[in-house]
């Protein structure tokens, strides 16, 4: 009987590369089966995790502290804000006010200076409150606890955004986000605002997808501002712009992005699951999102595309991918990217297919050429020089005898030098590095 022979090298090497693909994947914190690529969620491959997003909402629901109620006196809600916000905060404002009702009743108006606009506090607050006409044919006596508040914001308080909020640190989160806050003496709610007028950077060129022939904006650091962009180049009740939180002490706001009827709703499910399960301080930046995302984090390709351009990411929404946009940061993804994907350009669009194909194909080959031609280089003048025409392997060989390093360790050291000039040319403060118009 002839036993059959094994390759140990074969062997070993499948071994290894089983065991790489089992310990590359990151572990991910779930209550189900695990997530599937977004790759094969987008081409309609499986499903979610059944029952995920309810047991997530019990998860938190289950984890959240119990609700702090309003203090019945305006010195009782003073000191727990002092506890939460601290003693000195001097950006901290908690102004005390006399509605003028009969009887009079007294009032604390709470709000972050910085964040919210001291032209909406003036006019939305203390005018409609302190001076309005109507406000003194009220029978402030014949309001209770449990009303007052509901009556002040649908008949004093004219904001277009506005609520009523029974807990205090709910209220300390609004007002975080530039909102403010009116307590009442006595109430069991208080009447929270919209008040935002934080100072921010307009709506400017992107510098890092400049197109001659396209528009001109892009995004900026205002999560409003963002998402009226992508409302205004896409008009269509079918956009879905689904709001998270992220972070346990940044809360930062998240909005997922797209069109209902057209992305594929496993797709929206798996990137909704995927977000929530974000277990992190703060998110300064998408670029953590894409991190904590991805199918494969030690792959040095991007899985997902990024864009700072609304067009370019309203075209996508279009295509049924899903965006993301975080507040804080001026670069949007969208899920999944492929390798085409990263071979385009804004311009693209706009450009007559006889220009826009040739110049795809352009890059294309570009990006072939440096992958290959170092290593090609390589190859042919160290064991291939028959290939080259003499005069050409004359010059080479020629050009090699003053360097005492072989060609090798030339071709490296020179990849290193290109990137050590890019380097230098995006991080060097401008008075250093070189000159770049716009920036």
């Amino acid at each position: 009987m002839v036993r059959p022979t094994w390759d140990k090298g074969v062997f070993t090497v499948r071994l290894l590369r089983r065991l790489a693909r089992v310990g590359m994947r990151r572990p991910r914190m779930m209550l189900g089966r695990p997530l599937l690529p977004l790759e094969e969620v987008a081409d309609g491959i499986g499903t979610a995790a059944p029952g995920a997003e309810d047991s997530e909402a019990s998860r938190k629901a289950g984890a959240a502290p119990p609700d702090s109620p309003i203090p019945d006196t305006l010195d009782g809600v003073e000191r727990r804000l002092r506890d939460l916000l601290g003693k000195s905060s001097p950006d901290v404002i908690m102004r005390r006010v006399v509605i003028w009702t009969n009887p009079e009743i007294d009032a604390m108006l709470f709000y972050i200076e910085g964040l919210a606009s001291r032209d909406v506090v003036n006019l939305v607050a203390l005018r409609s409150v302190m001076l309005a006409e109507r406000v003194p044919a009220m029978d402030a006596g014949a309001l209770g606890r449990d009303n007052i508040a509901s009556v002040f914001m649908t008949h004093i308080v004219p904001s277009g955004q506005i609520a009523v909020l029974p807990c205090i640190d709910k209220v300390v989160d609004h007002v975080l986000t530039g909102e403010a806050a009116l307590f009442i003496e006595g109430a069991r709610e208080c009447v929270v605002f919209e008040a935002k007028g934080w100072e921010h950077r307009g709506i400017e060129e992107p510098h890092t997808e400049k197109v001659v022939r396209g528009p001109r904006e892009g995004f900026s650091e205002l999560l409003r501002a963002n998402t009226a962009l992508v409302r205004r180049r896409l008009r269509t009740p079918d956009l879905r712009m689904d709001s998270t939180k992220v972070g346990r002490r940044s809360k930062t706001d998240v909005v997922i992005a797209y069109v209902e009827g057209l992305t594929n709703p496993r797709l929206v499910a798996t990137v909704k699951e995927r977000i929530d399960h974000i277990d992190t301080d703060i998110l300064p930046d998408s670029g953590l999102i894409e991190e904590f995302t991805e199918d494969y984090p030690y792959s040095p390709f991007p899985q997902m595309q990024y864009t700072e351009r609304p067009d370019r990411f309203c075209a996508g929404l279009s295509e049924g991918l899903v965006g993301i946009i975080v507040d804080g940061s001026p670069m949007a993804l969208m899920a999944p990217g492929n390798l085409a994907s990263f071979f385009q350009s804004p311009e693209d669009y706009y450009e007559r297919f006889p220009y826009g194909g040739p110049l795809r194909a352009l890059r294309f080959i570009a990006g072939v050429i440096a992958l290959t031609f170092p290593a090609l280089y390589v190859a042919i003048s160290l064991f291939h020089q028959e290939m080259l025409p003499t005069k050409l392997a004359l010059a080479i060989a020629g050009s090699h005898v003053p360097v005492p390093f072989p060609v090798l360790v030339e071709a490296l050291l020179m990849e290193v030098a290109l990137e050590l000039i890019r380097e230098s040319s995006v991080r060097l403060p401008d008075p250093v590095g070189p000159y770049r118009p716009g920036l």
